[in-house]
């Protein structure tokens, strides 16, 4: 295995807790020219350019653990690594994965980022709050749900990327694909830091 395939081998496989705030956020700020946002927590990211907030979002491409197990003993003997289970925008398109993109707080940020890490590298789509709003408004966002979880009804928002609507984020969303070379290249420039 070379240099590159074990370094999106053990992307995949870190802890989901952190995932795109310690990993995928840094390397989307050199990606993307933006900084980190220091006042609050409500957005990841500033644009200095435009002097816009940012939301970003990181969704693995990776297939479903079988639930068809019995019991725990079969679910924690019979459980995958993500590395083992990463898949592609193809897997998308041919609707054997559904990513979901989860916890959208649409009137906090001026501008959302959402990455698909897939088997290729990284996929960046990105929108601004106003057309993201204007999409919704009109029902014309794919399978917009205003409400994310019990408690945050109406508050928090989601969507599904699958086979049917994948075409409609590259039309109206995409911003740049970038490969695992690139990606583990730019990682060796940034210090390690890890949210607990």
């Amino acid at each position: 295995m070379n240099e590159v395939e074990k370094f999106k081998e053990r992307f995949f496989n870190l802890p989901s807790r952190g995932f795109g705030e310690s990993y995928v956020q840094p390397i989307l700020y050199i990606v993307l020219g933006d900084t980190p946002y220091n006042k609050g927590n409500e957005v990841d990211a500033f644009r200095p350019t435009t002097g816009e907030k940012g939301e970003y979002k990181a969704i693995r491409v990776v297939f479903e653990n079988d639930k068809n197990k019995s019991t725990l003993y079969d679910s924690v003997m019979g459980s995958e690594s993500m590395s083992d289970r990463i898949g592609s925008l193809k897997d998308i398109e041919d609707g054997k994965i559904v990513a979901n993109c989860q916890n959208i707080k649409l009137n906090e940020f001026d501008y959302l980022v959402y990455v698909l890490v897939d088997d290729y590298g990284f996929h960046i789509f990105e929108i601004s709050a106003e057309d993201f709003k204007e999409f919704a408004n009109k029902k014309q966002f794919p399978n917009w749900s205003p409400n994310h979880g019990r408690m945050e009804k109406g508050k928090n928002g989601q969507f599904p990327i699958k086979g049917e609507n994948l075409q409609w984020h590259f039309q109206h969303c995409f911003k740049k694909k970038v490969p695992w070379e690139e990606i583990m290249d730019i990682s060796k420039t940034i210090a390690a830091y890890y949210h607990s």
